[in-house]
């Protein structure tokens, strides 16, 4: 965990080091980037892939990253999180592409100030319904 001092009363805390590690682990380092941490794409793919990838490692890795600094994937992890005993090849299609959307966003991170008295946290994986980027992302225009 990178916790920077940017200036008085101003913290930044990040994980890029980590994100950066875990993508390189799970061979996703060269992976193309996307702006969502959630595919559009419904795949109805129930292959089971179980014991064939790390997929439970890839989870507990994801978990402890939405828990730390990446508040913006736990939906999706969580979602992850529930088929463990039995995932299949659509739920690691998923993971992965959470990985893309951590090597698209490694640098974000949590911006604590000295004056704000509350922790606010804003996610917005639609981009506020915005059909102009949702069909750029859809067709991986960007």
């Amino acid at each position: 965990m990178q916790i920077k001092c940017q200036s008085v009363g101003l913290i930044f805390v990040s994980q890029e080091a980590y994100i950066n590690q875990i993508l390189q682990k799970f061979n996703m380092a060269e992976a193309k980037g996307v702006l969502t941490p959630v595919s559009r794409e419904e795949s109805d793919n129930h292959k089971d892939v179980s014991g064939k990838v790390p997929y439970r490692e890839a989870v507990y890795s994801l978990i402890y990253l939405a828990t730390a600094t990446h508040a913006d994937i736990a939906f999706v992890v969580s979602k992850a999180a529930r088929v463990m005993d039995r995932p299949a090849e659509k739920d690691w299609n998923n993971v992965k592409w959470i990985f893309r959307y951590l090597r698209s966003t490694s640098n974000y991170g949590l911006r604590y100030t000295r004056d704000s008295g509350e922790l606010k946290v804003f996610s917005d994986a639609d981009f506020a319904g915005d059909m102009a980027i949702l069909c750029m992302i859809q067709n991986d225009v960007y």
